[in-house]
């Protein structure tokens, strides 16, 4: 949810303010903890229970949405998260495919993968997540620019061996974080941090 929360990721699935707290509201009251299923619980060591995970509370939300309003029996062994109906039920079509992309993302990321495949599945990420507009363009490009530029590293040290996404990860977050990123003067006036000051020559 916290993902969700980013204005550029719920403008990418088509949520606005008020959905999201519709939704931040049927996720607790269906019961959703942590975890995206069963399987996703497994890598943690602990066990691949769905109960609490964003699947199970999912399908209560659509069983919810299934059943007549004021339905308080159990159904197939699940009680309804929510009576959702008329508009509501369009956000909860909008929540589904964010859904889908993080158990999609989740598995494919959860596997060691090629400097070169690394750098295309993070551009594929960034299209599936971001939907940016005005000011937020430049932080994407930026981004872009990084995921580039580690790629290229990559490549230059001929390095070819599967790597995970903890090692991915860090370096690209140890690229963007640099205090020196855009601190580089170019021409003119430049608003940099004070540890960049280190790279002038005088």
């Amino acid at each position: 949810f916290g993902l969700l929360q980013q204005p550029v990721v719920a403008r990418r699935f088509g949520l606005a303010d008020d959905d999201l707290t519709q939704v931040h509201d049927w996720l607790h009251g269906a019961g959703v903890h942590w975890g995206l299923d069963g399987a996703h619980r497994t890598g943690f060591g602990v066990p691949g229970e769905e109960r609490h995970t964003l699947a199970d509370g999912l399908a209560r939300l659509f069983l919810g949405h299934a059943l007549p309003p004021g339905v308080g029996e159990p159904f197939a062994g699940l009680l309804p998260g929510a009576d959702i109906g008329g508009a509501a039920a369009d956000v909860l079509g909008r929540l589904w495919p964010f859904a889908s992309a993080l158990q999609r993302w989740q598995a494919r990321l959860a596997v060691p993968n090629p400097p070169a495949d690394w750098v295309a599945l993070l551009r594929q990420a960034c299209d599936d997540f971001i939907a940016a507009e005005g000011d937020e363009r430049a932080d994407l490009r930026e981004l872009q620019a990084a995921i580039a530029a580690l790629g290229d590293e990559m490549a230059q040290a001929g390095l070819t061996e599967a790597l995970p996404l903890p090692v991915l990860r860090l370096a690209l977050q140890q690229r963007l974080d640099d205090p020196a990123h855009g601190g580089v003067p170019g021409g003119s006036v430049t608003i940099t941090s004070m540890t960049s000051l280190r790279g002038l020559p005088y």
